[in-house]
């Protein structure tokens, strides 16, 4: 097996996903043309599957390119953090925007719902970390190269 072909398989499938949730978010017929919302469980079902999705696999897609480009130690380094990070991270953007709304909202003295407290934090927080762990390792790399 190739030693690219783990981050490879990674892109592509983040790509598909996103291009899925593009395409059905795009392509939907939830609205007519004149803007009107037509069919309340079809923007449910956006709002609340479809819109997750697209917002947890975007860090993952900017992550698996960088990756591309780096030796695959840094990859294992970053898939040790990245394998039960991100299944985590998705489950609770879907349970938060399936969740039934607060009363007084969450963060930020109540501003805010859930679901965006979800979305604004939990992928820069997979996105940030992510970047630190793979920084750290390819500096150790150069550090002391494997040969």
């Amino acid at each position: 097996m190739n030693k690219k072909t783990l981050p490879i398989v990674l892109f592509l499938f983040s790509l598909i996903v996103m291009g899925g949730c593009l395409a059905v978010i795009l392509l939907n017929q939830c609205t007519s043309p004149d803007g009107l919302l037509v069919d309340i469980k079809c923007y449910d079902f956006l709002d609340q599957k479809i819109e997750p999705i697209f917002w947890g696999f975007l860090p993952l897609l900017a992550i698996s390119l960088i990756l591309l480009f780096l030796r695959r130690e840094v990859f294992m380094a970053w898939a040790k953090f990245a394998v039960p990070a991100f299944p985590i991270m998705v489950a609770i953007l879907l349970y938060t925007y399936n969740n039934g709304p607060t009363p007084d909202g969450f963060g930020l003295a109540g501003l805010i719902s859930d679901e965006m407290l979800a979305t604004a934090f939990l992928p820069a927080l997979f996105f940030i970390i992510s970047l630190v762990i793979i920084i750290v390792k390819s500096h150790k790399l150069r550090k002391f190269p494997l040969s």
